[in-house]
């Protein structure tokens, strides 16, 4: 069974997107996490990835989930990758996602999934409260990229860190610090 994002992005899959949907750096003197989630009846995985705002590698991981639900990978990806920011003290810190219902969850009070959305809350808080904003998949390609394969590297509990641009992303990487730099959009 193939690996799938949350509800959200299964819906919108058949909306056509602008080919000018690109990542963009963050700000000046800015770091920018994306993370994302994949999730299957029997294998779940997260990713993610730091960049500066000249579009440099800062960190990237990879890992294993526990396998409970799509939006689960996504908090869980989205809570990895704000305690490595927090840890490595990479502030100020823009964050991207592309599963809007993260972006509701942080926001509402609820029970289910209470624990993780802590997690994340409590990262948000100490590195300055960051907002989170969703953007599109063709923006959050490398984090997509890792997630799918995250359940190859490391485990639940220890996700594999990459301080170098892995081989499985580094052609995309290329291409969008290339855009980045260049200011392409197309």
């Amino acid at each position: 069974m193939p690996i799938r994002h949350s509800m959200e992005d299964r819906r919108s899959a058949k909306t056509k997107l602008p080919k000018d949907v690109k990542w963009n750096p963050p700000k000046e003197h800015f770091y920018k996490l994306n993370t994302d989630g994949a999730y299957s009846q029997h294998k779940a995985g997260i990713g993610g990835v730091i960049r500066n705002s000249k579009a440099e590698w800062i960190m990237g991981f990879a890992g294993a989930a526990p396998c409970h639900s799509a939006i689960f990978s996504e908090l869980y990806a989205l809570a990895q990758g704000l305690r490595y920011a927090y840890e490595r003290n990479l502030t100020p810190l823009e964050v991207e996602v592309d599963a809007k219902d993260i972006i509701s969850l942080l926001h509402t009070e609820t029970f289910a999934l209470s624990n993780i959305i802590a997690d994340c809350r409590y990262y948000l808080d100490r590195l300055g409260n960051p907002a989170v904003k969703h953007v599109h998949r063709g923006q959050n390609m490398i984090a997509d990229q890792l997630a799918k394969e995250g359940d190859k590297f490391g485990n639940v509990r220890a996700p594999r860190v990459f301080e170098a641009v892995p081989f499985l992303v580094a052609p995309h990487f290329e291409n969008e610090k290339g855009c980045s730099i260049q200011s392409c959009l197309g």
